[in-house]
């Protein structure tokens, strides 16, 4: 569940950045109300972004079986750059 949270509210929060390669997550609460129900139960997730910053997404989720409300969540998420390509990264030891 904490999963399924997590990959909607990234996505929620992208669809504010489609230039952005990719969202991290920051930090994530979760609340978990009941059960998801039993196997083979089918169950939604539901992303919102609430609030954009420069690099910075917030967000809120929840999950459902049906009508019940499951888990909720809240996460901050880092936009991710797009790199150019043949770019290579620097692994030089700093001192």
């Amino acid at each position: 569940t904490m999963t399924l949270l997590d990959v909607a509210m990234a996505l929620a929060g992208r669809s504010l950045d489609p230039a952005a390669s990719g969202a991290v997550t920051v930090d994530m609460h979760t609340s978990f109300l009941q059960p998801a129900g039993h196997p083979g139960s089918r169950i939604i997730a539901i992303g919102r972004a609430s609030h954009r910053a420069t690099t910075l997404v917030f967000c809120e989720g929840e999950v459902r079986n049906g009508d019940v409300l499951v888990a909720r969540a809240m996460g901050t998420f880092k936009f991710l750059k797009q790199r150019a390509a043949g770019r290579k990264l620097d692994h030089t030891p700093t001192p």
